[in-house]
């Protein structure tokens, strides 16, 4: 009997193509200094509506895949999605997922996780540089905004991926 529950799949290229637009804008971004990073958006999905199992499956090959778009030993983000992964799971049952505030406080406060343990480790050398603060704290104000404004779309739209395969998230989180 074949398995044909893609949901694995689906959540898997949605944050390919997620991780391209970002590199992509990063790129254009760059002229100015300025970077944007999204990383709760690839963890947010797999965290709070799939099951356990293939949600830590997506979030360890997500997080292998962005580990080849940063100067940074391999393994750092890794541990971190996993830490975050961790913190929201223990969270999931009081987390309304229906609610577009709770989902984007969710990923407002993982970003933020993310991305300051991610720069304090990458920046170890620079840490004393007020320009380095100055820069990462304009790429943090600037990609909390953009995760404000995303947060929702981006979980709608892996979620109609979803229900186009035939899988209906609502419904199974329903029944739990």
């Amino acid at each position: 009997m074949v398995n044909r529950d893609y949901r694995l799949w689906v959540i898997l290229f949605s944050n390919f193509f997620l991780l391209i637009l970002i590199v992509k804008i990063n790129e254009y971004l760059s002229k100015w200094g300025i970077h944007i990073e999204l990383f709760s958006l690839f963890i947010l999905f797999s965290t709070l509506y799939l099951r356990l199992r293939h949600g830590i499956i997506v979030t360890i090959l997500t997080a292998i895949l962005l580990e080849v778009f940063y100067p940074s030993k391999f393994g750092i983000l890794l541990s971190l999605f996993i830490l975050t992964y961790g913190i929201i799971v223990v969270f999931r049952q009081r987390i309304r997922r229906e609610k577009a505030i709770h989902l984007i406080t969710v990923a407002f406060g993982s970003n933020c996780l993310i991305f300051v343990i991610f720069s304090l480790i990458v920046g170890i050398n620079s840490l004393g540089s007020w320009v380095y603060w100055v820069n990462c704290l304009s790429n943090l104000l600037i990609s909390q905004f953009i995760l404000i404004l995303t947060t929702g779309i981006y979980i709608k739209l892996q979620t109609q991926l979803l229900y186009n395969q035939g899988i209906d998230i609502a419904g199974e989180l329903q029944e739990v």
